[in-house]
């Protein structure tokens, strides 16, 4: 028995060795966040922000959490404490939310608080920023032919190059079915759509971003029904589906919150009859509207 709690903790020793250290950034400015990653990047430091902590709980949280520094702003003033020395530094900084160029600073500031040796070169090659992945979620409306209809969508984008606003990827949604009433049929229409996305990121500051974007892919429409005399259709097909449009994201770390506006294209459609005649019961629509909100996270790879 105490062998295997010898055992035991020297795992749990040398796992908590090789944990990667952690920094807790006590302020919710999403530049700051940036920033700090993107200078602590070749430390491999993992960022844990908590907005809410009070500066007293520094060292209860540094112990909490595993963490060599706390960070915070106190007013003016940009403030570091390092667990493993007990020392607190203070500098000045700016108040209030801070614009890309003043988060840089701000990170330098903490950077050179904190007293870090230098990287080496393998660190350096690590922290070359690499593609990004972001996984999206969304509801909305279409409006098509007269009829508002609403949609779910799931989306995965990637952006292959950090420093092009170029980002590529696969669109997958589904709606509710429109009620179709005319010349005694009575029945359904719903389609599901996958597309493929090409999208170009704006930054307009403030962590605001401005993505025009395409799509286009295979869209899936079911019409089926019952036909006066009981006659059953149930009549499939595979569509060409379109999409362009802008969709505004504001973007919190990782997280995005999007609201989205598509003008929906179908090139080639069709139109359903009567079986004993050719009066029209439905034509899908060609053109459509399409408004909605997604919520994302952007995810390294």
């Amino acid at each position: 028995m105490s062998r295997f709690v010898f055992v035991l903790a020297l795992v749990l020793s040398r796992l908590a060795w090789a944990a990667p250290p952690r920094v807790v950034l006590a302020d919710g400015d999403p530049e700051l966040l940036r920033a700090v990653e993107t200078s602590l990047r070749p430390w491999h430091f993992v960022i844990v922000v908590d907005p809410d902590m009070p500066p007293s709980d520094a060292k209860h949280r540094a112990e909490q959490d595993g963490a060599r520094f706390v960070v915070w702003r106190a007013g003016d003033q940009l403030v570091v404490f390092d667990h493993d020395t007990g020392l607190v530094e203070q500098r000045p900084a700016h108040a209030g939310a801070l614009d890309p160029t003043g988060a840089a600073a701000a990170a330098l500031t903490i950077k050179t608080m904190m007293r870090l040796p230098p990287p080496s070169d393998e660190m350096f090659a690590v922290a070359e920023p690499g593609p990004e992945l972001r996984v999206e979620a969304g509801t909305g409306v279409h409006y098509e032919a007269s009829d508002a209809e609403l949609r779910g969508a799931l989306a995965a984008t990637l952006r292959p190059w950090h420093d092009l606003g170029w980002w590529f990827g696969v669109i997958g949604d589904v709606g509710t079915s429109d009620a179709i009433a005319q010349a005694g049929f009575k029945g359904t229409w719903q389609t599901w759509d996958v597309l493929l996305t090409a999208r170009y990121a704006i930054d307009l500051g403030h962590s605001l971003w401005l993505e025009p974007h395409v799509a286009a892919g295979i869209e899936h429409s079911s019409f089926e029904g019952t036909e006066q005399m009981g006659v059953q259709r149930d009549e499939p097909a595979i569509l060409l589906g379109l999409r362009g449009g802008a969709i505004a994201r504001y973007r919190l770390g990782r997280w995005s919150f999007a609201a989205a506006i598509d003008v929906i294209g179908r090139p080639f459609t069709q139109t359903y009859t009567m079986s004993r005649s050719s009066s029209e019961i439905f034509e899908i629509p060609a053109l459509g509207l399409g408004a909605g909100v997604l919520v994302g996270a952007d995810l390294g790879l």
